[in-house]
């Protein structure tokens, strides 16, 4: 069962142990956790319904006007990993205003996340492509971070 639920690289700390494993998997979105490639992976993502239906569903991209939790987990990655700090209200408040769109698309445009499908230019939505980026960065950058405090959680 463990091995089902996390794949041999997958660190599980305490609190999300096989009990919540077992949990989760019930969830509707559980087709994400038994696909290890579709799964979102950083302690910042894992497990949030709205960044997994985000990963998966166009109805779910996070645009202007997104008010939540989920709003001020973006703003933490344009803050870490591009040094990006929306306004202040917008940080406050959880809110996806024009200058969290800024940082996105800032964050789009060095990264060239554009869906040549149909794009011919970066937009501020955190769509598929833009939150897998977002999630692999973070991984890379909890582990950076876990190294330097000697293997301590975050």
């Amino acid at each position: 069962l463990e091995l089902r639920l996390w794949p041999n690289d997958t660190f599980v700390e305490f609190d999300h142990g096989i009990n919540t494993g077992s949990r989760l998997s019930l969830t509707p979105h559980a087709p994400l956790r038994e696909n290890p490639l579709m799964a979102l992976m950083s302690r910042l993502f894992r497990y949030d319904p709205v960044f997994e239906r985000c990963l998966v569903d166009d109805a779910g991209h996070i645009t202007l006007g997104s008010k939540g939790f989920h709003v001020a987990k973006i703003q933490d990655v344009l803050m870490k990993v591009d040094g990006y700090f929306p306004s202040k209200l917008e940080l406050t408040n959880a809110v996806y205003g024009p200058t969290t769109t800024a940082g996105v698309l800032a964050y789009k445009r060095k990264r060239r996340i554009i869906n040549t499908s149909y794009q011919s230019a970066a937009d501020g939505i955190v769509g598929k492509m833009t939150i897998r980026s977002m999630d692999n960065e973070m991984l890379a950058y909890e582990a950076r971070h876990r190294a330097q405090i000697g293997g301590a959680e975050l």
